[in-house]
């Protein structure tokens, strides 16, 4: 369980901080902060989720002090129509953290996991919402580190990682707070180019052959780039395809 004595301090300030033992969602919890009209940035950490939220209505398993399940609530001075998406932020936010509190190497796979030898170890899910002034936007940023090994469901094992598979893991705090520090400071920053090509430089399609599914039909074809807000440029049959979501599968050799 995180400590809040201990990470308190190691956050921006400003910053409020709710610590929970369980709860359906970090992500439901701090939505539902901004809909009480809450105004200022807020992190909200769970020792368990019992309803964790991943991307197209996927669960997300969330065990009870196996993981660190957090939301990070960001509030803007702009409408949602003149920001850019905030993951690609918050996935180079989480690289950053892996690297400098544990020197370990992660990929990132559009366009919301990190991995660790080809295996998901984190997850991350960006919503938004209008703040109280009925103007501004806020982001919620929902980062999900499985950080214990143990039974991962069949549908997913063998695909998961935990991070004491790599290293020895005491406490979370100093990592947390690397997470949170580095998220503001990226989805804050409105000029994409300082992280998005670390992102592209992290990337585990670009460069190869991949197929995916839009419209209803499936494709391959050839991961090109990553666009500044974040879309995947793929070549199908000498035309670009930019994809702004779904899901994406390296074609083996």
């Amino acid at each position: 369980m995180i400590s809040f004595d201990l990470l308190q301090p190691l956050i921006p300030a400003g910053m409020d901080l709710i610590i929970l033992d369980s709860v359906d969602s970090t992500n439901n919890y701090a939505m539902n902060l901004i809909n009480k009209g809450q105004t200022t940035d807020t992190v909200v950490i769970a020792a368990e989720q019992t309803a964790g939220k991943g991307t197209r209505r996927r669960s997300f398993v969330s065990q009870k002090d196996k993981g660190l399940y957090m939301s990070i609530a960001l509030h803007t001075n702009r409408c949602l129509s003149e920001l850019l998406p905030p993951t690609p932020a918050a996935a180079v936010a989480v690289k950053r953290a892996f690297e400098s509190e544990f020197g370990l190497q992660v990929k990132i796979k559009w366009v919301n996991d990190i991995l660790i030898e080809n295996r998901k170890i984190c997850g991350i899910l960006a919503e938004s919402a209008t703040a109280a002034n009925g103007i501004t936007a806020v982001f919620v940023i929902g980062i999900g580190v499985n950080i214990i090994s143990g039974s991962f469901p069949d549908e997913i094992a063998g695909k998961a990682a935990a991070l004491d598979e790599f290293v020895k893991v005491t406490r979370a705090e100093n990592f947390a707070a690397a997470i949170i520090r580095q998220t503001v400071k990226l989805a804050k920053n409105p000029d994409p180019d300082s992280y998005i090509r670390e992102y592209m430089n992290c990337s585990s399609l670009l460069g190869k052959n991949i197929s995916f599914s839009t419209g209803g039909k499936s494709y391959s074809g050839h991961a090109k780039s990553i666009t500044r807000e974040g879309h995947l440029v793929v070549s199908v049959g000498g035309n670009d395809i930019t994809l702004f979501s779904g899901d994406v599968s390296v074609i083996p050799n």
